[in-house]
């Protein structure tokens, strides 16, 4: 839940049923969705517009994008945080797991006209499970001013997690409710190189040692022109590609990796892939696909959003999220993500995409399953093995993107690996029974 922070904070405080900007009911909406079983992560950010003067914000147009703390400061001092952490410490209060005196919370009571209703004094509500602090907190894109070298971003993090360990007083998301999971602001990009400096700024500012958060997380969209080997994203003049042309599954295993080495058990999220349909002529910067043979834009967004979150479970990751659920209402401009939903926007009717089918499909297939192991003995084959109890269920594609198909066999049984994902069903593990034939090309 991507939402900016001046319409649910205010100088007089938490205004969240209803909000002062965006017409929104935070507890209506966070209930309903708790009742549909539905797994909310409340992503709050950029600049409230009250933080600054008039003269200060028409100083810099893109002051919205500047860091959480007071205009001038250099972002490198938890204690700049300070402000941004009592709203972090409010809103867990109100929709985690304690229960609070009124006296210490702070809400916004003001009326906006006559007969208007105000946030109430609420506090335990048990609606939330995660706070997710910022997002793409490094900017590769924004000057200075506008992005968290990874030394102010650990700063704001040890800030937000608990108030610096304490040092900022009542302050901070694990100081309201030590249960609620903080989620790093996801990354524009698997940059190891970052996360290392912020590993290194926690050990030398923090007594505990720990990297301040329940959650890795990271971005990376599948693009022609991503640096490989390199840690960054470059949609600038390129095309969307399959996953392995963007060597998407070494690049998570090794994120999965390092976390493991550098941090121990933690939860990895990968919250941030996809494509769109619908292409601008001559655009500058693109994540539609690139075409091939009579594919479509949505065929290729089905079949490699399917491949994506298979790699990301092979590769570790606990968590994926695919960008978006629905389009934005510009997507007929085929500027950049807004046409990625899985269905079409509310402008025209939520009509579902293919992806929308054959992700569906892939969840109820993976359903009381687990992973255990990738089976590497057919080339141009891509086989995971999962198994729930004494069933076990192989998924299976031919991992390219020039429509080429491969015959090979799981025990007894001949199957062709396409570019779309396959499943076959087995009361028992084949383990090295995968045998391969010679491939075959097909265009159809």
């Amino acid at each position: 839940m991507y939402q900016e922070i001046q319409w649910t904070w205010t100088p007089d405080g938490l205004a969240v049923e209803p909000t002062r900007q965006a017409d929104g009911n935070y507890d209506t909406w966070l209930n309903t969705a708790k009742k549909k079983g539905i797994e909310i992560v409340f992503c709050p950010n950029r600049v409230p517009n009250w933080w600054y003067v008039s003269e200060q914000r028409q100083s810099d147009g893109e002051w919205p994008d500047r860091r959480l703390h007071k205009w001038g400061g250099k972002g490198t001092d938890p204690r700049e945080y300070y402000d941004i952490c009592q709203y972090y410490w409010q809103l867990t209060a109100r929709y985690g797991r304690e229960k609070y005196d009124e006296s210490m919370l702070f809400v916004n009571a003001k009326p906006r006209w006559n007969n208007d209703p105000t946030t109430k004094k609420l506090s335990g509500l048990n609606l939330l499970n995660y706070l997710e602090v910022e997002n793409e907190p490094d900017r590769p894109w924004k000057d200075a001013e506008h992005k968290y070298t990874p030394e102010q971003y650990a700063a704001l993090l040890s800030a937000a997690y608990d108030g610096h360990e304490g040092r900022l007083g009542p302050t901070g998301i694990k100081n309201a409710d030590p249960t609620m999971k903080v989620v790093m602001g996801g990354l524009s990009a698997i940059d190891i190189p970052y996360l290392e400096r912020m590993n290194l700024w926690f050990k030398s500012n923090r007594t505990d040692k720990k990297f301040p958060c329940d959650v890795i997380n990271v971005h990376h969209y599948t693009n022609l022109n991503n640096p490989f080997p390199g840690n960054s994203i470059n949609l600038v003049g390129g095309k969307g590609v399959s996953p392995e042309a963007d060597y998407l599954g070494f690049r998570l295993k090794s994120l999965t990796d390092w976390v493991k080495v550098n941090l121990g058990k933690k939860e990895i999220w990968y919250s941030e892939f996809g494509w769109d349909t619908q292409t601008m002529p001559n655009p500058w910067i693109s994540q539609y696909p690139f075409l091939y043979n009579r594919r479509t834009a949505e065929e290729l967004q089905a079949i490699w959003a399917v491949r994506a979150y298979l790699i990301a479970i092979e590769s570790g990751i606990n968590v994926s999220h695919f960008y978006n659920a629905i389009d934005e209402p510009g997507a007929s401009t085929g500027n950049l993500f807004q046409s990625s939903g899985m269905s079409t926007s509310q402008a025209t009717g939520y009509k579902r995409k293919q992806s929308f089918y054959d992700v569906g499909w892939l969840v109820k297939q993976l359903k009381g399953y687990k992973f255990i192991k990738s089976h590497q003995t057919v080339k141009g084959v891509k086989v995971l093995e999962f198994k729930n109890g004494f069933r076990y269920r192989y998924f299976y594609w031919s991992p390219t993107s020039n429509d080429t198909v491969v015959r090979f066999k799981i025990g007894t049984t001949t199957l062709d690996a396409t570019e779309k994902v396959n499943s076959f069903n087995s009361d028992r593990s084949f383990f090295d029974k995968i045998i391969g034939k010679d491939p075959k090309v097909s265009n159809e």
